[in-house]
């Protein structure tokens, strides 16, 4: 018979178990997603997607109970070239027309220590899906309103493993990736 009292409670614990994961709304005037690709006898192109969503579900106290996911509108994405702009939209790179959405799920986080954490995951580009993995710098402030998280990712992929091949020898296969954002608890 006291394995009824040990039910009761833990029924009644199980609920506050899951409270310290908390929702977080990205915050689109204060996020930028960038990609970084180097070609031969040419400067860094450097470009920003502006169409994206993403949700957070952070918990401090178990990292690895986390979760981080982000759509990114292909063709959003700015070079500050029209021309170059269409390149990348077309289908030797992104073919956007086909492909519209590039996803990120995250798989696993885990804490280094109280700045930094790696985020590994799933993205989905061009409709193939490889795992990704992002070092994150996070900074808390809670001092505001509302609990407000920052934090910086960067990833470096492969643009071949997801077929895109185009370009290559002389335009670099390692793409580096950067979300920067700004998240309130929600």
């Amino acid at each position: 018979m006291r394995i009824k009292p040990l039910l009761l409670l833990l029924v009644f614990l199980a609920p506050s178990v899951g409270l310290a994961q908390s929702a977080f709304r990205i915050d689109p005037a204060r996020t930028t997603i960038t990609f970084v690709i180097d070609a031969v006898g040419f400067p860094q192109t450097r470009g920003v997607f502006r169409q994206f969503s993403g949700r957070l579900a952070l918990d401090f106290n178990r990292p690895a109970r986390s979760r981080v996911s982000f759509n990114v509108m292909a063709a959003s994405l700015d070079t500050g070239s029209s021309s170059l702009d269409d390149y990348i939209r077309a289908p030797g790179f992104l073919d956007v027309a086909h492909h519209p959405t590039i996803t990120f799920s995250s798989t696993n986080v885990e804490k280094r220590d109280e700045q930094t954490a790696i985020v590994n995951g799933d993205l989905t580009m061009l409709g193939v899906t490889k795992p990704a993995v992002f070092t994150v710098s996070v900074g808390r402030d809670a001092g505001r309103s509302h609990a407000v998280v920052d934090f910086v990712a960067k990833g470096v992929v492969r643009r071949s493993e997801f077929g895109m091949i185009n370009g290559q020898p002389l335009v670099s296969d390692d793409v580096t990736i950067t979300v920067s954002t700004e998240a309130s608890q929600e």
